[in-house]
């Protein structure tokens, strides 16, 4: 098995465009996309999206793997842990061996969309759902994708197992490169 690893970018802003192509352009059954600013704080992270994608193969409306995310400024995996954020690196990659250690490849089925910045996707499926623009900028894309991907009666999953540090508001730093 193989799957394909993306990080969608688009110059002029338009994320689902970016998406899209991303998986227009896919060789593979499954393709990951991952924001710019996610830190795979597990090191097993690929088997574990191996074992997840084995796990719902019997399930033909297995749309959408995900996993928890914590890092500044984010809610999902704050409200679900009840965590604190946390800046520090090395308390996130501690927080993805508790979290790995707790729930091991165990998969959860969710009634909620999962967000961009980690989205495991049967190929197939989203093509036929596709990414659509949600006005200026890249805000609710993943929202409208997961929310049509629920009506059409597909399913979403989540591994509890494993915990990303999602980076979230980098503009400061592209600015600090672009500055010198």
């Amino acid at each position: 098995m193989s799957i394909e690893v993306r990080i969608p970018f688009s110059s002029e802003g338009d994320l689902a465009a970016a998406y899209n192509k991303a998986l227009a352009d896919c060789k593979t059954e499954w393709v990951l996309f991952l924001d710019h600013d996610v830190f795979l704080c597990n090191p097993l992270w690929y088997q574990m999206c191996e074992t997840a994608i084995e796990k719902v193969s019997r399930d033909h409306d297995a749309a959408c793997i995900t996993c928890l995310c914590g890092g500044e400024r984010h809610k999902s995996t704050m409200k679900r842990t009840g965590e604190e954020p946390e800046d520090c690196i090395e308390e996130h990659i501690r927080m993805a061996k508790t979290h790995y250690h707790k729930y091991g490849t165990n998969l959860e089925l969710i009634g909620e969309y999962a967000a961009g910045y980690f989205l495991l996707l049967n190929v197939e499926i989203a093509k036929d759902i596709g990414f659509r623009p949600q006005g200026k900028g890249i805000n609710n894309i993943d929202a409208d994708f997961g929310t049509r991907l629920l009506d059409a009666g597909y399913h979403i999953y989540l591994m509890p197992g494993l915990y990303v540090y999602h980076r979230r508001g980098m503009k400061h730093l592209k600015k600090a490169f672009e500055d010198g």
